[in-house]
């Protein structure tokens, strides 16, 4: 008996199944780090997903998480549908305010600034104050004037102008107090709703332009970063001052002439993805000539772009996107030191390519046992790929798994579409509907629907001899109380069809080795796995009693 050479794997379903058929669905691989084990690695169960509570407006946008991760202070926040909840850690959703939706119901960004939110939703920025949810303006006007009660005087700067009325001005510079006005009797004289005191000469300015718009968003150095959408320019808030919006205050993606498709901070530097080429720029903090803080980086231009702007992802040590530009696509891509990576294979382009679009992909990645990984779905498609890092550099290849939901009859994409850590869970947020979901390897089943994890072994082809199967072992466990059915199928045509599947009930034990028998003869096999059921599960090893003939 031999164990089966490959058996711990991950997809690599290639354009000719002759050549290679493998699937790992619901499991990922996992190196044991001892080597001394049973075998070099395993492979185990995705982790499941646990109900939390249900947004009251649906689906869910975006999550994110705040404070220490393991610290009761910690704070979650949602959005499902157009609204902002705040998620208490006895898992209670309070309703904020309103950050707009579209059709598609797209991903939302939420950041921090340590005193408030910046939220991108639908093509816009909108800030959570703590009070309430609004869209701000850009600076229409600025200048300096004088206050008595709610009487105010001009002094310098911009004239005051009737259309102010029922709008906000800030009194006082950055920091200062926010006012609404009551009343323009000229362009030197208005009136306010409240009593600002006795001031002379005091800084104002105007929020009264147009609304601030967002494609994507970042957070750096104190700036808000947005990028205008359908467009070349992003723009930056005020230092710490998500509020404050000047529109003299942006910039150009320089290096080439495409539109800004994606903005993301990571590790100090900002990067721009466009639509062909991705720039980083740095906060150097202006200089004599150029007040603007933020300036491009000439030796780090990579002449790579994006075709699918919310697919780019910070990960621990560099950042990863889906590339599809003018000289095609999709690949993944991951860059460390603005070096790009591919890290995708032969077998996952081709599947990709094979898909209507891969411009609406939404990614998160997570960090789950010491596994780093990133999670792509693609709604239109209704599929989901997981590139694990963290395997990757142990076996020195791309390892990719695919991730599925059960919904009855077929299988979808899987649920999660946004994430984040608090309180010592993953906490998930699902495609189609409100449901917040804890993601655990404890958990083994989605919310009460069973997970089924399939194995499609690589080709057993010994130069094209024929090949006597009579047995098939399975090293394997499981813990609960639950029994379970592992099913075996094989197909002796490189992949193309299958045989009648030898079903096996697997009783509630803490190992188990599963016995297939007589197993007929092939030229080339192809064995595949399927283990349901709502149980851990982990696959140590597959052996195979063969004998190979002479012709």
């Amino acid at each position: 008996m031999a164990k089966f050479p490959g058996f711990i794997g991950g997809s690599y379903l290639s354009a000719s199944v002759n050549a290679d058929c493998q699937r790992t669905i619901n499991l990922f691989p996992e190196v044991i780090e001892s080597g001394d084990g049973a075998n070099i690695g395993m492979l185990r169960g995705t982790p499941g997903l646990a109900l939390l509570l249900t947004l009251p407006t649906t689906p869910v946008r975006g999550l994110w998480a705040g404070g220490a991760p393991l610290s009761g202070a910690a704070r979650l926040f949602a959005v499902g549908g157009s609204k902002l909840y705040e998620i208490s850690s006895a898992w209670v959703a309070t309703l904020l305010g309103d950050v707009g939706d579209d059709a598609g119901h797209t991903p939302v960004q939420i950041f921090p600034d340590g005193n408030q939110l910046g939220i991108v939703s639908a093509g816009n920025f909108y800030l959570a104050d703590g009070i309430s949810v609004y869209q701000p303006n850009f600076i229409s006007a600025s200048g300096f004037l004088s206050t008595a009660g709610t009487a105010v005087t001009w002094s310098e700067g911009t004239l005051f102008d009737p259309s102010w009325v029922g709008q906000n001005i800030r009194i006082g510079g950055v920091g200062g107090t926010v006012y609404t006005i009551a009343s323009v009797a000229d362009p030197n004289d208005m009136v306010l709703t409240a009593t600002a005191g006795a001031n002379l000469d005091v800084e104002f300015t105007m929020f009264y332009g147009s609304p601030v718009t967002a494609k994507t968003g970042a957070f750096l150095d104190g700036y808000f970063v947005a990028a205008t959408p359908d467009s070349k320019m992003y723009q930056l808030s005020g230092i710490n001052l998500f509020e404050e919006w000047d529109p003299l205050d942006s910039a150009i993606k320089q290096s080439y002439p495409d539109n800004i498709g994606a903005v993301l901070a990571d590790h100090q530097e900002l990067y721009l993805f466009g639509e062909s080429t991705t720039e980083v720029w740095q906060d150097t903090g202006g200089s004599t000539t150029n007040t603007f803080p933020f300036q491009r980086d000439p030796g780090a231009c990579m002449s790579i772009g994006t075709g699918a702007p919310w697919s780019c992802v910070s990960m621990r040590d560099g950042v990863a996107w889906i590339k599809a530009d003018t000289r095609g696509g999709p690949v993944a891509f991951y860059a460390k030191g603005y070096q790009p990576e591919r890290v995708s294979t032969h077998a996952i382009e081709q599947a990709w390519a094979a898909y209507s679009t891969v411009m609406d992909a939404q990614c998160f990645v997570y960090e789950l046992d010491g596994h780093e990984c990133w999670q792509i779905n693609f709604p239109t498609a209704n599929t989901t790929w997981v590139y694990d890092r963290t395997t990757s550099l142990q076996m020195g290849k791309p390892m990719w798994h695919e991730k599925t939901s059960y919904n009855g009859t077929t299988f979808d994409r899987h649920r999660a579409r946004c994430h984040a850590y608090v309180w010592g869970q993953h906490v998930v947020g699902d495609f189609a509907n409100g449901k917040v979901y804890a993601m655990s390897t404890s958990a083994y089943d989605d919310a009460g629907t069973p997970i089924y994890c399939i194995r499609t072994c690589p080709h057993m082809n010994q130069d094209r001899l024929m090949q006597f199967f009579s047995r098939l072992t399975v090293n394997l466990e499981t813990t609960t109380s639950a029994t379970t059915v592992l099913t075996l199928d094989w197909s002796d045509d490189g992949g193309h069809t299958w045989q009648t599947a030898i079903n096996l009930t697997i009783p509630a034990v803490f190992d188990f080795l599963a016995y297939f028998n007589r197993l007929g003869k092939s030229r080339d096999r192809v064995f595949r796995l399927t283990w349901v059921g709502t149980n851990k599960k982990a696959l140590i090893d597959v052996s195979v009693d063969h004998t190979v003939g002479v012709a």
